[in-house]
């Protein structure tokens, strides 16, 4: 992440996710497909990356539910509700390092049923990137086909 800008790698669905801010580029590795959309209309920004760290900010009251060991760590577990029917879920759960205050996962309960998990396996801060880290780089994609919809 770096702003607004963000790179989600998901290996084991085959599919990675970037943006600059003002396009998302959804690249499916088993079909080497990308599909280019505007960020206004590339659906909710609940999954934005980088939403994920100020979510609580504004929208959202917040419950403190518990403090609780996962994976040998000390967290505490917060649920989050929407304060208006602006988002497209009914409610997330939180997990906060306690030694170190960052957010360890995150549940996002959809209204329409589904279930968004994100679990933060290694976080890095301080990291200098270039803007062309958060582009599809469709050279190094050969034959990849391109389904821009911007």
């Amino acid at each position: 992440m770096k702003g607004q800008k963000y790179v989600v790698d998901l290996p084991g669905a085959g599919v990675k996710v970037y943006s600059d801010g003002k396009s998302s580029w959804n690249y499916m590795k088993q079909g080497n497909q990308v599909t280019i959309s505007s960020i206004e209309d590339s659906g909710s920004e609940l999954m934005d990356p980088s939403s994920l760290f100020s979510i609580y900010e504004k929208g959202f009251v917040s419950k403190f539910v518990a403090e609780k060991t996962v994976g040998g760590k000390a967290v505490y577990q917060i649920d989050l509700f929407p304060d208006k029917k602006e988002f497209d879920v009914s409610k997330i759960t939180i997990e906060i390092d306690k030694a170190t205050m960052m957010i360890k996962s995150a549940q996002l309960f959809g209204t329409d049923g589904n279930v968004y998990g994100i679990v933060v396996k290694k976080m890095e801060t301080n990291k200098e990137f270039s803007d062309s880290d958060f582009v599809f780089d469709s050279k190094k994609f050969p034959d990849v086909e391109v389904i821009d919809l911007r």
